[in-house]
């Protein structure tokens, strides 16, 4: 036995280790395998997060930890039994697909029964297809609402959501959506500025960074040019509840350019359904840095929304920037 074990070096030695250990673990997981009961539960391993949501994906890694493995969802595969056995998963995964969808749509029934939407004339059965293959891996109650939003508003106002913006919203799980509407609460006629201005909002740069490998975000670098004529205001509205005014002083047009991040089009087109929080403090801060490159025959100025029908929109009177208190409205035409 010591002559067998002279021509190993160490590297060697550890990797028969790591064999035989493998090989134990195996067979110990198959007798475990054999042993399992059926558990209608141990499908999913649940996470909650704080806003009482939760996360019913289905994982096995959590039924071999937990020894409450169901042999529906966990395989002891080999050249025998290999093929049964995936057929056994598969047929699984086409009813929990099944399941997915019956919740998604009875979603859409109480989105659209509780606004009074009118369905539109047409949505393509190629889309409907697309939809079905996407959304019928979700089992998130939180990701199913999402698409039932997507699929009310597609039959509402059909050709509002793209092939490529339903390829998008595969691919992302709560965190990343939660961190989408984080981004739209803080996205500014579908922009956001270059810089940090939005590290103490908690939109890192990192963030940003995920946000652009989702398909949602362009950081390349832009230029917003606004061409201010001295014949009438220029007026941006911010979540409905704020404008930013732009005034000429000048006899004539000037421009005034500061850079941005551009939202992707599967992001303005995933606007549509997010229900964006105005933050006060941040739209303050947003205005006092573009008015960092004004010119100086430009004034920047930032109201409280009254209304808009058509171009004209109605603001307030007070200058949030200088808190000047005045109860008197003022429209201008956009």
């Amino acid at each position: 036995m010591k002559d067998f074990f002279q021509g190993f070096n160490l590297d060697t030695l550890l990797a028969l280790i790591s064999c035989i250990t493998g090989i134990v673990a195996l067979f110990l997981g198959g007798s475990a395998y054999k042993k399992c009961k059926i558990n209608k539960n141990s499908f999913n391993d649940k996470k909650e997060y704080g806003d009482n949501c939760t996360d019913n994906s289905q994982k096995a890694v959590g039924n071999i930890i937990n020894n409450n493995c169901d042999v529906q969802a966990l395989t002891a595969l080999t050249r025998e039994n290999f093929q049964v056995s995936l057929n056994q998963a598969y047929s699984v995964f086409e009813q929990k697909a099944t399941d997915n969808l019956h919740k998604i749509i009875e979603e859409t029934h109480r989105i659209i029964q509780e606004n009074k939407i009118n369905l539109g004339s047409f949505t393509t059965i190629d889309w409907i297809n697309l939809y079905f293959e996407n959304a019928k891996t979700t089992s998130d109650e939180y990701m199913q609402n999402i698409w039932a939003k997507i699929l009310a508003k597609e039959l509402e106002a059909p050709g509002s959501f793209s092939f490529q913006t339903l390829n998008v919203l595969r691919n992302m799980s709560v965190d990343d959506f939660k961190l989408f509407e984080k981004m739209c609460s803080l996205q500014v006629d579908c922009k956001l500025l270059t810089g940090s201005i939005y590290h103490k909002y908690g939109l890192t740069w990192l963030n940003r960074v995920r946000l652009k490998e989702l398909g949602l975000l362009n950081l390349d670098s832009s230029e917003q040019t606004n061409i201010i004529s001295p014949l009438k205001n220029n007026a941006t509205v911010y979540c409905d509840q704020y404008v930013i005014v732009f005034t000429n002083i000048s006899n004539k047009d000037i421009e005034h350019k500061f850079d941005i991040h551009l939202l992707s089009s599967s992001a303005i087109e995933l606007t549509k359904i997010v229900d964006m929080q105005a933050n006060e403090q941040f739209i303050i801060d947003y205005t006092r840095e573009i008015s960092k490159k004004k010119h100086t025959n430009i004034n920047i100025s930032l109201h409280k929304f009254v209304s808009q029908k058509g171009d004209q929109i109605t603001y307030s009177e007070e200058d949030l920037l200088n808190q000047e208190t005045n109860s008197t409205n003022t429209t201008t035409e956009v």
